[in-house]
């Protein structure tokens, strides 16, 4: 392939695989907080890992019951925003739902 981005629908069956396959795997051997701290930094931007820790709090904030306005003050989030991760709580693979039980068990 060509330099420059890759777009997901034009990989193949087999690459879109191996693509995500590798990534899920090297996340699932990272052994502690420390290393998932130094590769996160090292892979995405500080305002990438900012976005997908708001959207981590608005998904915990929803799971607590609190109302889009109470999560929009709080977190100063668009209601699309809140929106979205609503969506992906209900209609998703659980994942947001068991990484937040398990979370807020262990504190």
């Amino acid at each position: 392939m060509p330099g420059g981005k890759v777009k997901y629908n034009d990989l193949s069956e087999y690459q879109k695989k191996k693509c995500l396959g590798d990534f899920y795997t090297m996340v699932a051997s990272l052994r502690d907080r420390e290393e998932v701290k130094i590769f996160f930094k090292d892979l995405l931007s500080l305002s990438e890992i900012v976005m997908i820790s708001r959207r981590i709090q608005i998904a915990q904030m929803l799971l607590e019951g609190k109302s889009y306005e109470e999560i929009r003050r709080e977190l100063k989030a668009g209601f699309s925003n809140i929106s979205q991760v609503e969506k992906w709580l209900n209609s998703g693979f659980g994942g947001y739902k068991k990484v937040i039980a398990r979370y807020c068990n262990r504190n």
